[in-house]
This record gives C-alpha cells, sequence and structure tokens, in this order.
C-alpha cells in the first residue's frame, strides 16, 4: 500500500469507520494508488466485509471520483477531428482517411494477420533526440541523419522524447485529456491509454505511412518519461527470435498501427504503397506465428502474476487456445493460485458461457418460492436435525439464513447413487462401487464448520477420503458459520462465491465430486441452463426440474 491510499484511508477514517485493521486490509492486499481507484463492489465487498462500513466507503470513494474528473467537464473537450494530410509531402499518404480517435474500453487484441514477424520496414531509421527533426513546431517525423543500424539496443535522450510525446498531445483536445486525467487522479486507466496510443499513431501515420522499430521505441520511451507511472513495455516490445523462440512485436502502440494500417489498406485496395505485415515466419522450420504466440504468452501466464494488466491480457487472450489444449491445471499458473485467482476462473466462464455468470443470483428468489411450495405440496421430511432450516427458509431469522438453508436442504432432495470406483480395486479385494449417504452427499456439495482454523484438518480429512475411495479431491465449499463463504481448489482458499466452485469445473476442466454429482447437474441444468452432450442422464435430476417447473 502506497502512501496515497494510506493516507485517504486515514482521512475517510471517522466518516467510514476505517479502523487499523481495515488498514491492514489493504496493506495485505497491496492496494495501491492505481489498484484504489480501480476498486469494484465486488472488491469492496472483500476488503469491508460490514455493510454500513461499506456503503458509506463507496459512496465517499464515488464523490472522490467526481471530483477528480470535474477538470474534464470545465474544459468542454470536442472529439478530435485530425488536420488533413499534405498530399504533396510523400506519395505514400495519398488518399489516407483518418477518422475521429475513439475511446475503446477494452484493449486493441491483435489478430494473427495484424502481427508483424521481423524488422519488415528496410528504411530503418535512428532518429536523433535533441534536434529540431524531431521536435520542431510542426512536430515532423524528418530526421537528421539515417543509419542502418544491427544493434538491438538504442539510447535516446530522455527529455527529447517526453518533449516530443507532449507537443504531439498538446495538440489535440484528445491529447489535452489524457494529460489533465493523469495530473488529476495520477495514472491512466484502460481507457486513456488506448486514447493515447490512438492519438500518436493517428498523428505519426499521417508523416510516414511506415513506423519501423527504432520509431516505436523512441515513442513507448516518451510516455514512460512523460507518465511516470505507465511502464514502455505496455506500449511497445520489439520482435525478439532465439533459436525457435519467437517473440513477436506487442504493445498498444504497435496494435493501434496495425489496425489502422488495415483500415486504410481496405480503403485504399489500389494503393500498393502500403504493406500489410504477414502472419508466419519464413524460415526453415516454419515457425506457426500464431501457436508461437500463444505458447509465448503461455510461457508468461506460468511464470509471472504482475502487472495485473497483462495477466489478464494475456489470460483473456489465450483463453481458447489453453481450453482447446486443456492446459488449465491451477498448479500450472500461478495467477490462478493468488487470492484474487478466482477472476481468472470467472473469465474464463464468461468466455465459454457468455451471458450466463449471473443466472444463479437471478433465479435463486425463484427456486426458493418453487422449493418451499415443493416441500409442502409433497410433504417432504429432512428429520428433526433439519426442523431450523426449514423454518429458516420460510421464515429467516436474518438476511441471508435463507439462502444458507438453500445450500443445506438442496442435496437432500436426492437419494444417493452408487458411485462406481476403479475396477483396478477388485484385484486388490477392495471394493469396486461405493454408495454414500445423503450426509456425505450434502458434505461434497457443501461443507459447513464452526472456526477457519478448522480449514486445514477439514481439507486433510477430504483428501484421505478421496484417497481411501481412489478418487480425486474436486473443488467444493466450504462455509464458516454461516458468513465466511470458501471455493477451495487444491490447497487455494478463494474466500469468495459467486458460485465460484461451479465455474471451477468449467475453467478448469475438472469433474464434479462422485458423491454431490446429481447436486451439481441440478445446479447446471436447473439455473445455469447449460446442457452438453457430455452429461450423464440422471433421472432424478430431471424429475426434480419438472416437479418444480409444474408447481
Amino acid at each position: 500500500m502506497d502512501d496515497f491510499t494510506d493516507t485517504l484511508l486515514r482521512e475517510w477514517g471517522s466518516e467510514c469507520g476505517i479502523d487499523d485493521n481495515t488498514i491492514n486490509i489493504f496493506k495485505d492486499e497491496e492496494i495501491d494508488k492505481e489498484a484504489f481507484l480501480s476498486l469494484t463492489e465486488d472488491m469492496i465487498k472483500e476488503l469491508i466485509p460490514k455493510i454500513g462500513k461499506r456503503a458509506k466507503f463507496v459512496q465517499k470513494l464515488e464523490q472522490f471520483k467526481r471530483k477528480s474528473l470535474e477538470v474534464f467537464q470545465e474544459n468542454n473537450v470536442q472529439p478530435l477531428i485530425l488536420p488533413p494530410v499534405d498530399t504533396n509531402e510523400s506519395d505514400k499518404c495519398k488518399n489516407i482517411q483518418i477518422s475521429d480517435i475513439e475511446v475503446f474500453e477494452f484493449e486493441d487484441i491483435p489478430t494473427p494477420d495484424n502481427l508483424y514477424t521481423q524488422d519488415v520496414f528496410q528504411d530503418e531509421t535512428l532518429y536523433r533526440p535533441g534536434t529540431s527533426a524531431i521536435i520542431d513546431n510542426d512536430i515532423t517525423s524528418e530526421v537528421n541523419e539515417e543509419l542502418r543500424c544491427k544493434s538491438s539496443f538504442y539510447t535516446v535522450e530522455e527529455s527529447a522524447s517526453k518533449d516530443y510525446i507532449i507537443k504531439i498531445l498538446n495538440n489535440y483536445s484528445d491529447g489535452n485529456l489524457v494529460i489533465k486525467y493523469y495530473e488529476s487522479v495520477g495514472s491512466l486507466n484502460q481507457s486513456m491509454r488506448n486514447t493515447l496510443a490512438s492519438v500518436i499513431i493517428k498523428h505519426e501515420i499521417q508523416h510516414n505511412t511506415k513506423i519501423d522499430k527504432i520509431k516505436f521505441l523512441f515513442l513507448s520511451n516518451g510516455i514512460h518519461n512523460l507518465f511516470s507511472n505507465e511502464t514502455k513495455e505496455t506500449y511497445f516490445t520489439p520482435y525478439y527470435k532465439e533459436g525457435h523462440n519467437v517473440t513477436p512485436m506487442r504493445g498498444k502502440l504497435y496494435d493501434k498501427y496495425c489496425n489502422l494500417k488495415k483500415e486504410i489498406k481496405k480503403t485504399n485496395v489500389n494503393d500498393q504503397s502500403i504493406d500489410i505485415p504477414t502472419n508466419s515466419i519464413s524460415d526453415d522450420n516454419s515457425i506457426n506465428l500464431k501457436d508461437a504466440d500463444y505458447e509465448d504468452k503461455l510461457l508468461w501466464l506460468k511464470n509471472n502474476t504482475e502487472p495485473i494488466q497483462t495477466l489478464q491480457k494475456f489470460w483473456i487472450e489465450t483463453m481458447e487456445y489453453r481450453q482447446k489444449k486443456k492446459e488449465n491445471l491451477i498448479e500450472l499458473y500461478p495467477g490462478l493460485q493468488r487470492p484474487t485467482g478466482y477472476i481468472l476462473i470467472e473469465l474464463d466462464f464468461q468466455d465459454l458461457y457468455p451471458n450466463k455468470e449471473f443466472l444463479l443470483l437471478n433465479k435463486i428468489d425463484v427456486f426458493k418460492v418453487q422449493l418451499i411450495k415443493y416441500i409442502d405440496k409433497f410433504n417432504f421430511q429432512f428429520g428433526v436435525q433439519h426442523f431450523n432450516t426449514v423454518r429458516e427458509l420460510k421464515n429467516p431469522s436474518k438476511p441471508g439464513n435463507d439462502y444458507v438453508s438453500i445450500l443445506k436442504l438442496l442435496p437432500l432432495l436426492f437419494q444417493p447413487i452408487t458411485v462406481r470406483l476403479n475396477n483396478k480395486r477388485k484385484k486388490d479385494c477392495m471394493p469396486s462401487v461405493w454408495r454414500p449417504s445423503k450426509v456425505e452427499q450434502a458434505a461434497a456439495f457443501v461443507t459447513f464448520i464452526s472456526d477457519v482454523g478448522e480449514l486445514k484438518t477439514l481439507h486433510n480429512s477430504k483428501i484421505e477420503k478421496a484417497l481411501q475411495f481412489g478418487l480425486t479431491l474436486q473443488p467444493y465449499v466450504v462455509i464458516v458459520g454461516s458468513t465466511e463463504i470458501f471455493t477451495v481448489v487444491n490447497n487455494i482458499y478463494f474466500k469468495f462465491f459467486k458460485n465460484v466452485c461451479f465455474k471451477t469445473f468449467f475453467s478448469l476442466n475438472v469433474h464434479y465430486p462422485a458423491e454431490s454429482e446429481q447436486v451439481w447437474f441440478f445446479i447446471q441444468k436447473y439455473f445455469y441452463d447449460i446442457n452438453l452432450k457430455s452429461d450423464k442422464n440422471i433421472l432424478s435430476v430431471q424429475t426434480l426440474i419438472n416437479d418444480l417447473s409444474n408447481i
């Protein structure tokens, strides 16, 4: 946690009820200024569990953000319209049409046919900092000296690259917006980063339809020098090849350049001066760049967890590739093993089943009404020990008790079914089938404990039981004292619900626990409306769904 976050939390302490314990939680979660300003309601819920304090904090944070952005409203910023290109300057600029800059909410993601695979430009030039050719009043792209450069490293004077970026941004209203946002907030969000890249590339491409590696390095260095919180690699990473390992060019500037060149290509079909990069490397080994790029990103994901923006970007970009190769084991990716690893699981689920992530929350209240009617209509008996559970379902003594009751009663609606174990057990004179009890079925679905200190003991006992039956321990849910909810995957404890456990089965390609398989199939089909060809046909699941729908 940085000084900005610490100071702000202490200033808000009396108004929001923030004490030293809350500040320590922010510190443990490494909430710095950028993270603080990007907090969502779900994240705040984890940081401040008490509803009263959380409501005051959310209101205070929104007020702070509004005040920070007032400067932009006062300036009445208009959309950027770039000046027309002088077609006499260069034949390469003929007929180029530049549209207004758009502020994107998400990053531009490079596609296979807009990735450069090598230094395709034959006119690489070293831009000499500190000369009028770089930072004159017209911001031209002329250079005083053209050199052939075989070295991979170039030295650029910091002040020259910084001044060059400033002059570009000051020429356009959207550029001024980026500067003022940074001065007000102290960092750039994804929208502002995309706007920054758009302004710079759309300016540069007017003066030269080709931007070489040296100029990309110069521009990214200038961005870093002007906005100290920004890393150069975010905006440009050069092509690099060592043996069979390929690191393609990437970065916001480069992606924006590739996408814009493609658009120009569409509107200038007959313009032979515009070169669109290829999507493969022509060498003796015929490397598939698409696979090589995915593998490169997977290698990064297997060895890094920060910066968070890069982690989530690469995770999203490799979704289909990871699912196809079934390389989603939690032990492979340290990002999954962090307390916030559930976010990556949710991203995968959203990609697999768009618009279904909130169906459980949307249907739970309807299901509660149907469940009560079902219990009364069929006079369903749960036993004396669950008398209070049924009462809490119908008339909860405090908010949330009815939902906890649903989790307790749902597995009891099904008669346990026989689990077939490994046939090899017969050779060792061990049972090859197992019929769990209702208690075992319920515990495999959600386990209730009274104290968080029991978590480790519970986990060890579940591992031992799985080994006893020759099974693999699958993800499960633990509720501590009816308030704290954990999803446990391997040895990782995600202190978050939103049915992360269910989404984990799909994201990480793992099976439902054998004991509670029919319960999870019911959730899959009733709440999420997911029906797969590979699903088991369990009669009890379909019967319950039909009974509920006919009530």
